[in-house]
């Protein structure tokens, strides 16, 4: 997958110099504003309450959650607007409202420092993955883990 070709980047995106029309100032605009305050306003509220829950089942102390909310939140931020002015394309850097839910229901089987771990490691291989550029096996990953995983289910159905 990676990130698109030079050719398919949005064209209207700023090209790192911020001068005159096509600069980074010249993207400042009501709709843009909107959308961006819309969608942080939703990240904001929306799995801060999943979190705090989850946070609050694991029986974690108020440094600890105070710490993953400041983690979530500062390096999500940062990444959803350095990635952009990096690559030319719309990325964001913060987690899912999905994945916050899944985190909840998962917190509270686990330390805290092997949660941590867990990301930690989640996220290296994720870079390694993303650095290694392969055109030829990352894309056969998700096809082989679905059907396996389909080939189980049907063949639990069949069997005598």
């Amino acid at each position: 997958m990676g990130l698109p070709d030079e050719n398919k980047r949005q064209k209207n995106f700023p090209s790192g110099k911020a001068s005159g029309k096509n600069g980074l100032l010249a993207n400042i605009t009501a709709q843009n504003i909107s959308s961006g305050l819309i969608s942080s306003t939703l990240v904001m509220t929306g799995p801060v309450i999943i979190i705090l829950e989850a946070a609050t089942s694991s029986h974690f102390t108020a440094q600890q959650t105070i710490n993953w909310m400041f983690a979530v939140y500062f390096f999500g931020g940062l990444f959803g607007i350095l990635m952009p002015l990096a690559f030319r394309i719309p990325i964001t850097g913060g987690h899912s409202i999905t994945g916050v839910a899944f985190l909840a229901t998962v917190t509270s089987h686990f330390t805290y420092p092997q949660l941590i771990g867990g990301y930690v490691i989640s996220g290296l291989l994720i870079f390694l993955v993303g650095i290694s550029g392969s055109k030829t096996w990352i894309p056969k990953i998700p096809n082989c883990t679905i059907m396996n995983v389909i080939d189980k289910k049907t063949s639990f159905f069949f069997l005598p």
